[in-house]
């Protein structure tokens, strides 16, 4: 006898076939803030066990002292939680603060003084909460004014190695290579920036980017181990960041003549501009300059992204036309989609991004905005005529999956709706079918994705498990 779903059930998965017919979802409360003062999203990600993390700079002053925040996801909440809480305190005094995510959850935290107290600091900070040095702080040593400190960014290598930059005016860059921090010399950058921020590329060419003090024009270095090289020198102001696909693919983003601009930089030019050409339209932003706060993400799928400071920021290029085009702001609450200082992270196949919002209170806090770009609807998967199939679908748990003629090596993804990982397998080339044991699954509606080697999502389909 088939099981029969209860009223409450039936009714919660037609919501969420709304939901998943839509372009854009809020992940958890909009406006998240745990009595932050002006919040700054400094890294977004996901750990191996498939949980999302953010690491803030909160600037809440705490006796006098700065604190920065961990945030993960909680889908048995389906909302966000801080984990430090104001525990995260330092020896420094309002630290410039930068970090990057770690495979287990943790963060990597470079944090800089200034004035009274000019030390730059490293930490380790876990998910539970504790927190320690990281490495010997022996090498994080400069001689520049300590005036300048409090700007930090942090950037990881696909090697492992971790890059920090510090300073405004007078920049330091420093390198851990997995034993010690050491400082690379930077005689070669104009060394009158700010809004600084630093990128690495596949091979561990260093990049490093910001506005100069006297024009307001961005500038962008890079270094090849030897020496920096100027790549660019805009005559536009400049507020964005680096996107870096590979050494001959990079983008970057900058403000002038009422709009942001974005560039691509072929990896080939010996500085003057040489290699740049604009990718798309000028995107107008709003009046007070908010919008020029810009990121870039080039997706598994080649499509690529612009999120901008106004609310209704959220742009992929079309690249027969090369322009940017804006999508249905359908989220459910009506708010923002974007907003000041987003950022933009791919998740297996899913857009996020977090940005500072204010549209609820005047206190303002961050909200994830989840982009999903390729989630059928059960009617379009009756329709659809590709080989990949599941069933049976409603489903108990055991699934069984077909996939199409002349694969090679992929994996299937199964995520619930909040876009946690709750499945992986990987599937051998050549492969007929496979069965997927989900009996563990707690009932609801889930999306599988059908990912290519290089994490391109090929097929999606819906399940639900009841």
């Amino acid at each position: 006898m088939k099981k029969k779903l209860p009223l409450c059930i039936i009714i919660f998965l037609c919501a969420i076939q709304i939901g998943l017919s839509q372009n854009f979802r809020l992940l958890g409360t909009r406006e998240f803030n745990t009595d932050w003062d002006v919040p700054e999203v400094l890294d977004f990600y996901q750990a191996d066990d498939g949980s999302i993390y953010y690491y803030v700079d909160d600037a809440l002053t705490v006796n006098g002292i700065s604190t920065s925040e961990l945030v993960r996801f909680n889908p048995s909440i389906a909302d966000w939680e801080d984990l430090t809480n104001d525990t995260f305190i330092t020896p420094l005094s309002t630290p410039g603060v930068g970090g990057v995510g770690q495979p287990d959850g943790s963060v990597i935290a470079v944090l800089s003084g200034s004035n009274e107290d000019p030390r730059i600091l490293s930490y380790s900070l876990s998910p539970d909460g504790s927190f320690e040095p990281f490495g010997p702080n022996e090498g994080l040593v400069t001689s520049n004014n300590p005036e300048e400190f409090v700007f930090t960014r942090v950037a990881q290598s696909t090697s492992g190695n971790i890059y920090a930059s510090v300073g405004i005016g007078s920049i330091s860059v420093f390198m851990f290579d997995g034993t010690e921090w050491t400082q690379i010399p930077t005689g070669g950058i104009n060394t009158q920036l700010a809004d600084i921020s630093i990128a690495v590329d596949q091979d561990d060419n260093l990049f490093v980017l910001g506005r100069q003090f006297d024009t307001g024009n961005g500038r962008i270095f890079r270094y090849d181990g030897t020496e920096w090289i100027q790549v660019f020198g805009g005559g536009f102001g400049f507020d964005g960041t680096l996107h870096i696909v590979s050494p001959e693919e990079i983008y970057f983003a900058f403000g002038g003549n009422g709009g942001v601009q974005v560039a691509l930089y072929d990896g080939q030019g010996q500085g003057n501009n040489e290699g740049v050409s604009l990718i798309g339209n000028l995107i107008p932003v709003t009046a007070n300059g908010v919008g020029l706060h810009s990121d870039i993400l080039n997706a598994s799928n080649g499509d690529l992204f612009l999120a901008t400071g106004n609310e209704d920021g959220f742009y992929r290029l079309n690249t027969e036309t090369d322009t940017w085009e804006s999508f249905e702001n359908d989220v459910a609450d009506g708010g923002p989609i974007s907003g000041f200082d987003p950022m933009l992270t791919e998740i297996d196949g899913f857009i996020y991004n977090a940005f500072i919002d204010n549209s609820v209170t005047n206190q303002g806090g961050v909200t994830t905005v989840v982009f999903n770009q390729s989630v059928l609807s059960v009617e379009d998967q009756q329709e659809d005529t590709s080989d990949f199939t599941i069933s049976p679908n409603p489903s108990e748990g055991l699934v069984q999956v077909v996939l199409p003629r002349n694969l090679d090596q992929s994996r299937i993804a199964v995520y619930d709706i909040t876009g946690r990982s709750v499945y992986q397998e990987e599937v051998q080339s050549q492969s007929p079918s496979t069965t997927m044991n989900l009996e563990t699954l707690s009932r609801g509606v889930y999306i599988v994705n059908l990912m290519s080697q290089n994490n391109q999502i090929l097929e999606t389909r819906k399940l639900i498990i009841r």
